[in-house]
Order: C-alpha cells, then structure tokens, then sequence
C-alpha cells in the first residue's frame, strides 16, 4: 500500500475569531498532481500558507513522509523538500534569472532552466521578461532544489492561450520526474484538464475530493461557485461541466 507523501488532518486555522480552515482533511500521493479550486476566499492559499509554514495552524495533523511538519518552520520545511511559488512570483529584480534560481540553492545551475526550455534568457534581467517568462522562472527556481513536493499559487493567471497549454505540459513532465504537485488556480480548464485528482474548498472546508470528471458536475461545487439558485444555468455551453463564470 503506497503511503502518502503528505497527510492533513483535521487542519484548522484561525485569525482571531474568524475561521481560514475548518478541519481539513488532505493527502498527496507520490507521482501525484492534486488541483485545489474554489470561489474567491475559499482558504485554498491559506492552505498552502498553512502547508509550507508561513501560517500558524491552530489545531491538526501534518506529516510529510511520516515527519511531524508542525515542528518545522518554512526553512526547514523547503529543506525537506517541500517548495512553493507565489502569486507575485517575488523575484529578485536586482538579479539575472540564473542568479534568481541560484538563490533556491546557494550555487550557480542553469539545469532548471534547461529543463524548462528557458535557458537562453538566463543572463536576463527579470524586467526584461514577459509575464509568462517570468512565472516559468519562479518554477524553475522552485525546482532547483529538487522537491519531492511543489505547491503552486495561481500560476496561470495573466498568461495567454498557448502559455497555460505549456504550462499544463510542464507540470506532468514535473509529475512524471517523480515531483508531486499541487495546483492552486481558477482556472478551471487547466485544472480539471490536467490533474489527477482535484479538491474543492469552500469557506475553508473541504467539499468534494475527486477525479476532475466527477467534480465538474458535482452539485456541491456548482452550487459553490454560482450559487444554489443557478442549478439549471449551471453547465458549461458545451456540456463539460462548470460553466465559464467559474473561472472568472
């Protein structure tokens, strides 16, 4: 029976009286890519805050390969191989891309880069780069260190057509490297396209966990996105599921 590379449970977090997380319950299997979608407000960034260190849990269980997660700051967290990327990719504007990814692992590799397919903009200036070269920087600065798990925090958002479609690529070849991954986006094409199984947040609790194509009609996630009164308007104009206000 394969273990779980990362296990939640009855995770809750609280700031002040107002509740992020409310006994959740999550696990991340080896060679797994994991999508976590809901509403604005959800707790699905709270959730990786929560994951990686940077908000204090108020009550739960978190383990990573059987270690107590909870004993461990965001530092130490990265270490053991957990990484993340952030909404505002926070690259240094000062530094080359090369020198950008350098710092995930304090010596010069221009591997990720490689791996990525962007390693002729290494002597780059971050200024310089487009916004979908620029989030293909952060992974890779995020892989550098070569984590057993990523999580990513809205990735696709600003990027075009072609971008996301790349994008989605490049994280199965990150899966199926051995990486497990999990996808924080709104949008919902890419995510119910490429992930193996998808999790669903609504005021900080879990409502549905399951492959993409039972979530996509799933009344639970419907009703939560577009509220329970737009049942019937509810799919999207070709029958696939969710309709396009979802991803808005």
């Amino acid at each position: 029976m394969t273990v779980p590379l990362l296990r939640a449970e009855a995770l809750s977090l609280y700031y002040g009286g107002v509740c992020a997380l409310r006994r959740i319950d999550v696990e991340i299997m080896p060679g797994e890519l994991v999508g976590v979608i809901g509403p604005n407000g959800a707790g699905k960034s709270t959730l990786l805050d929560a994951i990686t260190g940077f908000a204090p849990l108020t009550d739960g269980s978190l383990t990573f390969e059987g270690r107590d997660l909870r004993r461990h700051g965001p530092t130490q967290r990265a270490r053991m191989g957990v990484a993340r990327t952030w909404q505002t990719l926070q690259l240094f504007e000062d530094l080359t891309v090369a020198e950008n990814v350098r710092t995930a692992v304090g010596r010069h590799s221009v591997s990720p880069l490689v791996r990525l397919g962007i390693d002729r903009l290494a002597e780059r200036m971050p200024g310089e780069l487009s916004h979908g070269q620029r989030v293909l920087v952060g992974v890779a600065r995020a892989l550098a260190g070569s984590p057993k798990l990523l999580l990513m925090d809205e990735p696709a958002a600003g990027l075009d057509g072609h971008e996301r479609a790349l994008l989605g690529e490049i994280l199965r070849d990150v899966v199926a490297s051995g990486t497990s991954v999990v996808l924080v986006d709104h949008d919902m094409p890419l995510v119910l396209g490429i992930c193996d199984r998808v999790c669903v947040l609504d005021f900080g609790e879990v409502i549905t966990d399951g492959p993409p194509h039972a979530v996509r009609h799933d009344p639970a996630v419907i009703a939560a996105y577009l509220g329970a009164d737009e049942g019937e308007d509810s799919e999207s104009p070709d029958g696939s599921g969710i309709g396009k206000e979802a991803v808005r």
